[in-house]
């Protein structure tokens, strides 16, 4: 499958940042420096042409984050995440063809990102928006173990990673306080250590709340 470019996804991302500067024109009557909390998680699906692809199944990501209206269009938030995969025993398998029985393993991504948020503010309840953010990426896997040997294996390393996002989500407002979202996004990692097989790269569909409760 084709990787998307962390550089691609970082320059989209500062292209962002300086588009943000003449955000203050309209809407004003929308309250600004007003604080959301996000709460959300999504199915997880691993996408790149490192061996991640292959070797984990899809997994889930559950999330939590702090945000503050900037302006009407502008807001930025901090977020952390944990993402969990199980190992394919028959990816595995096709991977290393000498294995040829059944084995276990997972892992586990942990991260931290900054990130800042364009809305289409409508007359109406639903508003359209568009995310991006960078951050650290810490993995962390599992020792590999054969059914048939638990006690054998194969173990792995841990790898902190910097990693960059993109989305494009779809907000309803339930209560002028809180709001439901739905956000399609794509991350980008690329190891400090510049090595291929520490790469992670996913897709994600989240589903979530934002309650702005000051």
């Amino acid at each position: 499958m084709t990787r998307v470019p962390f550089s691609l996804l970082s320059s989209l991302l500062i292209a962002l940042l300086l588009g943000s500067a003449p955000a203050y024109g309209q809407l004003q009557d929308v309250e600004t420096n007003r604080f959301q909390v996000y709460v959300g998680g999504s199915p997880t699906y691993p996408y790149s042409t490192s061996e991640f692809s292959d070797l984990y199944e899809v997994g889930y990501t559950v999330s939590g984050g702090v945000g503050v209206t900037l302006t009407p269009e502008w807001e930025l938030s901090f977020h952390g995440s944990y993402s969990h995969f199980d190992l394919s025993s028959a990816g595995y398998r096709a991977t290393f063809p000498a294995v040829t029985f059944s084995v276990s393993g997972a892992l586990s991504v942990y991260s931290g990102t900054i990130n800042l948020k364009h809305l289409f503010r409508t007359e109406g309840r639903w508003i359209p928006y568009f995310s991006a953010g960078f951050g650290v990426f810490h993995r962390n896997e599992d020792d590999v173990s054969f059914d048939f040997a638990p006690r054998l294996g194969a173990p792995r390393t841990d790898a902190t990673l910097g990693g960059a996002h993109v989305g494009a989500g779809l907000a309803v407002r339930l209560l002028d306080a809180m709001s439901l979202f739905l956000e399609p996004r794509y991350t980008a990692t690329a190891s400090f250590q510049d090595t291929d097989e520490s790469t992670l790269d996913y897709a994600e569909v989240r589903v979530g709340l934002i309650v702005a409760p000051f």
